[in-house]
């Protein structure tokens, strides 16, 4: 049972297993990375200026209220989740509420994330397992004032500060997508967006390859780490370019060496009954912990984002696009 513990947190923040260590092989060793994802240079700059109009118009938005449903296939488990997001606000200091219930066999748990613009409260239980934590945003600012903060290669996440356009944000920055299609979601009329890792993107995931991605050449997809997807596919509507649906792809494991294992699906987020700009009762994004304990996790946060907290901060305008 301790793999699906490990595995719970992954369908909270919708990317696949939370596990750590090295990438499990799947089997086949051909070098396809990105061989079936190629597209025109049109395509290309079609799909990236789609994504780019649609963080745009997410951010614009005062408030987004949406219902939310997950689905997760991974290590042989499939788990679903529902719940439900809201969000206030524009920039750094963005007000968020985020609730999740999950099932996973017969074992319910949830997910409860509130920020309200000075501090993020995370509160799980997870299969039993309950833990408070909390992040300090006016800390974590005060520790990004240096000129330049490379980003560190991850999966975006719902989670994360800043939400949703945070969300858009990590996507745009960490894939390059290279597919863009009309498609429809439940006769919702969408743009279906294809994205693959950026090259230095993956040279930071993957420091040994990093010569045959600056030499443009295909790597082997098996070596992504388990918790790394190979694939996202982005759903945004085509008349208010919302993202709808997001999905994390990846081969499924096989044992046979000879063959080359096909993506699907592993991760799938979809937001419906959507409203943007009605009005939000401002207290939903106050959170009282009342007698439970929490653990400060500021600096592990800052850490994630490849910045040392405890080493000697220069003096410069705080760096707020990782926080927005």
């Amino acid at each position: 049972m301790r793999r699906l513990v490990r595995l719970t947190p992954a369908l909270v923040v919708l990317v696949g297993a939370a596990s750590s260590g090295q990438a499990q092989q799947l089997g086949a060793r051909s070098s396809v990375y990105l061989a079936d994802a190629r597209a025109s240079a049109a395509h290309v700059d079609d799909a990236a200026e789609t994504l780019r109009l649609a963080l745009q118009r997410l951010e614009s938005h005062a408030t987004i209220q949406a219902k939310l449903r997950q689905r997760v296939d991974l290590f042989g488990y499939h788990l679903v989740g529902s719940g439900n997001y809201l969000q206030q606000g524009r920039g750094a200091r963005r007000q968020l509420r985020l609730e999740i219930r999950m099932q996973a066999d017969e074992r319910v748990s949830s997910f409860q994330q509130v920020c309200d613009g000075r501090f993020l409260w995370t509160h799980q239980d997870l299969l039993g397992k309950t833990s408070l934590t909390r992040i300090d945003l006016q800390r974590a600012e005060n520790y990004l004032k240096q000129p330049t903060i490379p980003p560190r290669a991850s999966v975006p996440l719902l989670t994360a500060p800043g939400g949703l356009p945070k969300l858009l944000d990590g996507l745009q920055t960490s894939f390059r997508f290279v597919a863009l299609k009309p498609d429809e979601l439940d006769g919702l009329p969408v743009f279906s967006l294809t994205g693959e890792w950026r090259p230095e993107r993956l040279a930071e995931i993957l420091p040994s390859e990093k010569s045959k991605l600056d030499a443009g050449k295909a790597i082997d997809p098996t070596q992504l780490p388990r918790q790394m997807p190979e694939r996202v596919v982005l759903k945004l509507g085509r008349d208010d370019s919302f993202p709808y649906r997001l999905e994390y792809w990846q081969r499924e494991v096989t044992e046979e060496k000879d063959i080359v294992a096909q993506l699907q699906p592993v991760v799938v987020m979809e937001l419906y009954e959507v409203q943007l700009g009605a009005t939000v009762d401002k207290r939903q994004f106050d959170y009282k912990p009342g007698d439970l304990k929490y653990t400060d996790q500021t600096k592990e946060y800052v850490r994630s984002l490849g910045i040392d907290p405890d080493a000697p901060v220069e003096a410069a305008n705080p760096v707020k696009r990782l926080l927005r």
